[in-house]
Protein backbone atom coordinates (compact mmCIF):
# COMPACT_ATOMS: atom_id res chain seq x y z
CA UNK A 1 0.00 0.00 0.00
CA UNK A 2 0.92 3.76 -0.51
CA UNK A 3 2.37 5.70 2.85
CA UNK A 4 0.76 9.08 3.04
CA UNK A 5 2.97 11.76 5.08
CA UNK A 6 0.20 14.79 6.12
CA UNK A 7 2.29 17.79 6.96
CA UNK A 8 -0.67 20.34 7.63
CA UNK A 9 -1.53 21.46 11.23
CA UNK A 10 -5.08 21.21 10.67
CA UNK A 11 -6.73 19.10 8.46
CA UNK A 12 -10.25 19.74 9.44
CA UNK A 13 -11.75 16.91 7.32
CA UNK A 14 -12.72 12.94 8.25
CA UNK A 15 -10.09 10.62 6.85
CA UNK A 16 -11.90 7.65 5.06
CA UNK A 17 -9.88 4.31 4.65
CA UNK A 18 -10.66 1.98 2.03
CA UNK A 19 -7.84 0.48 1.03
CA UNK A 20 -3.99 -0.75 2.06
CA UNK A 21 -2.17 2.12 3.12
CA UNK A 22 0.17 4.35 5.52
CA UNK A 23 -1.29 7.03 7.09
CA UNK A 24 0.96 9.41 9.55
CA UNK A 25 2.14 12.72 10.43
CA UNK A 26 5.11 14.18 9.24
CA UNK A 27 7.19 13.76 12.59
CA UNK A 28 6.25 12.50 16.29
CA UNK A 29 6.38 16.12 17.38
CA UNK A 30 4.31 17.38 14.16
CA UNK A 31 0.91 15.75 14.57
CA UNK A 32 -1.81 17.10 11.83
CA UNK A 33 -4.97 16.98 12.83
CA UNK A 34 -7.86 15.27 11.45
CA UNK A 35 -11.23 15.68 12.37
CA UNK A 36 -12.16 11.96 12.00
CA UNK A 37 -10.73 8.18 10.78
CA UNK A 38 -12.55 5.72 9.98
CA UNK A 39 -11.55 2.51 8.36
CA UNK A 40 -13.70 0.06 6.45
CA UNK A 41 -13.23 -2.89 4.36
CA UNK A 42 -15.31 -2.88 0.79
CA UNK A 43 -16.83 -5.85 -0.78
CA UNK A 44 -14.43 -7.87 -3.35
CA UNK A 45 -11.25 -6.29 -2.03
CA UNK A 46 -7.84 -7.67 -0.52
CA UNK A 47 -7.48 -8.10 3.73
CA UNK A 48 -6.70 -3.99 4.28
CA UNK A 49 -3.06 -3.64 5.89
CA UNK A 50 -3.38 -0.19 7.31
CA UNK A 51 -0.87 1.59 9.70
CA UNK A 52 -2.09 4.88 11.11
CA UNK A 53 0.23 6.72 13.36
CA UNK A 54 1.79 10.13 14.90
CA UNK A 55 -1.75 12.43 14.00
CA UNK A 56 -4.54 14.12 16.56
CA UNK A 57 -7.61 12.93 15.82
CA UNK A 58 -10.64 15.02 17.19
CA UNK A 59 -14.06 13.48 17.47
CA UNK A 60 -14.30 9.80 16.42
CA UNK A 61 -11.76 6.57 15.51
CA UNK A 62 -13.88 3.41 14.01
CA UNK A 63 -12.77 0.57 12.31
CA UNK A 64 -16.50 -0.64 11.10
CA UNK A 65 -17.45 -3.08 8.51
CA UNK A 66 -15.07 -5.51 8.33
CA UNK A 67 -17.35 -8.18 7.47
CA UNK A 68 -16.27 -9.02 3.29
CA UNK A 69 -12.93 -10.53 3.61
CA UNK A 70 -10.93 -11.99 6.81
CA UNK A 71 -7.17 -11.14 7.79
CA UNK A 72 -7.17 -7.05 7.86
CA UNK A 73 -4.02 -6.18 10.10
CA UNK A 74 -4.71 -2.42 11.44
CA UNK A 75 -1.94 -0.92 13.45
CA UNK A 76 -2.85 2.34 15.32
CA UNK A 77 0.32 3.76 16.90
CA UNK A 78 1.06 7.31 19.00
CA UNK A 79 -2.86 8.61 18.04
CA UNK A 80 -4.09 11.64 19.98
CA UNK A 81 -7.58 11.38 20.33
CA UNK A 82 -10.15 13.78 21.59
CA UNK A 83 -7.47 16.43 22.88
CA UNK A 84 -9.51 19.22 23.82
CA UNK A 85 -12.62 18.70 22.14
CA UNK A 86 -15.93 18.25 24.18
CA UNK A 87 -17.49 15.68 21.96
CA UNK A 88 -15.73 12.83 21.55
CA UNK A 89 -16.33 9.09 20.93
CA UNK A 90 -13.65 6.53 21.51
CA UNK A 91 -11.70 4.25 19.67
CA UNK A 92 -14.27 1.58 18.59
CA UNK A 93 -13.27 -1.54 16.02
CA UNK A 94 -16.11 -4.01 15.16
CA UNK A 95 -15.48 -7.25 12.79
CA UNK A 96 -17.11 -9.97 11.58
CA UNK A 97 -14.34 -11.60 9.90
CA UNK A 98 -10.62 -12.93 11.97
CA UNK A 99 -8.30 -9.61 12.16
CA UNK A 100 -5.67 -8.59 13.71
CA UNK A 101 -5.73 -5.31 15.44
CA UNK A 102 -2.69 -3.56 17.22
CA UNK A 103 -3.80 -0.34 19.47
CA UNK A 104 -0.19 1.18 20.80
CA UNK A 105 0.88 4.02 22.55
CA UNK A 106 -2.43 6.23 21.80
CA UNK A 107 -3.75 8.93 23.96
CA UNK A 108 -7.38 8.51 24.30
CA UNK A 109 -10.52 11.29 25.93
CA UNK A 110 -13.97 10.15 25.23
CA UNK A 111 -16.14 12.81 26.66
CA UNK A 112 -19.70 11.42 25.05
CA UNK A 113 -22.04 9.49 27.28
CA UNK A 114 -21.16 5.86 28.12
CA UNK A 115 -18.53 5.85 25.79
CA UNK A 116 -15.37 3.39 26.00
CA UNK A 117 -12.04 4.41 25.32
CA UNK A 118 -10.99 1.76 23.35
CA UNK A 119 -13.46 -0.78 22.28
CA UNK A 120 -12.98 -4.39 20.09
CA UNK A 121 -16.25 -6.50 19.19
CA UNK A 122 -15.54 -9.13 16.76
CA UNK A 123 -18.60 -11.59 15.75
CA UNK A 124 -17.01 -13.65 13.60
CA UNK A 125 -17.99 -17.40 13.28
CA UNK A 126 -14.91 -18.80 12.34
CA UNK A 127 -11.30 -18.47 12.50
CA UNK A 128 -9.13 -16.35 15.01
CA UNK A 129 -8.60 -12.81 15.40
CA UNK A 130 -5.73 -11.16 17.19
CA UNK A 131 -5.63 -8.14 19.50
CA UNK A 132 -2.66 -6.20 20.89
CA UNK A 133 -3.82 -3.10 23.19
CA UNK A 134 -0.62 -2.04 25.28
CA UNK A 135 0.30 1.53 26.73
CA UNK A 136 -2.54 3.37 25.70
CA UNK A 137 -3.87 6.37 28.30
CA UNK A 138 -7.48 6.11 28.58
CA UNK A 139 -8.76 8.94 30.96
CA UNK A 140 -12.35 10.84 30.94
CA UNK A 141 -11.38 13.30 32.92
CA UNK A 142 -14.06 15.95 33.94
CA UNK A 143 -16.55 13.40 32.60
CA UNK A 144 -19.35 12.07 34.92
CA UNK A 145 -20.90 9.97 32.42
CA UNK A 146 -18.15 8.07 31.21
CA UNK A 147 -17.96 4.38 30.26
CA UNK A 148 -15.36 1.36 30.22
CA UNK A 149 -11.69 2.32 29.74
CA UNK A 150 -11.21 -0.61 27.83
CA UNK A 151 -13.98 -2.83 26.47
CA UNK A 152 -13.25 -6.37 24.83
CA UNK A 153 -16.65 -8.44 23.33
CA UNK A 154 -16.82 -11.52 21.63
CA UNK A 155 -20.34 -13.74 19.69
CA UNK A 156 -19.64 -16.11 17.58
CA UNK A 157 -17.80 -19.04 17.58
CA UNK A 158 -14.55 -18.02 16.49
CA UNK A 159 -11.03 -17.35 18.75
CA UNK A 160 -10.01 -13.79 20.18
CA UNK A 161 -6.22 -14.18 21.21
CA UNK A 162 -6.00 -10.66 23.29
CA UNK A 163 -3.27 -9.03 24.90
CA UNK A 164 -4.02 -5.94 27.24
CA UNK A 165 -1.10 -4.54 29.52
CA UNK A 166 0.48 -1.78 30.21
CA UNK A 167 -2.51 1.26 29.66
CA UNK A 168 -3.03 3.80 32.00
CA UNK A 169 -6.96 3.96 32.63
CA UNK A 170 -8.31 6.40 35.16
CA UNK A 171 -11.26 8.36 35.79
CA UNK A 172 -12.93 6.32 33.79
CA UNK A 173 -16.55 4.45 34.06
CA UNK A 174 -18.08 6.99 36.64
CA UNK A 175 -21.59 6.65 34.80
CA UNK A 176 -24.23 5.45 37.06
CA UNK A 177 -26.17 3.47 34.56
CA UNK A 178 -23.87 0.17 35.86
CA UNK A 179 -21.83 -2.24 33.54
CA UNK A 180 -18.95 0.01 33.56
CA UNK A 181 -14.82 -0.99 34.41
CA UNK A 182 -11.46 -0.39 33.45
CA UNK A 183 -10.63 -3.26 31.69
Amino acid sequence: GSTIVLVDEVIDEYAVVTKSLTLRGESRRHRPVLRGVILADEPGTSPLRVTISDVRVRREFRGIGFDDVGGHRITIRRVELGRDETTVDGMNFSTQVPMTLVVEDNWVHPTTSQTSGITFYSSSPSGTSHVRIAGNRISQAGSDIGGSGIDVAMAGTSRTSIDIYGNSVFDVARSRAGGASGI
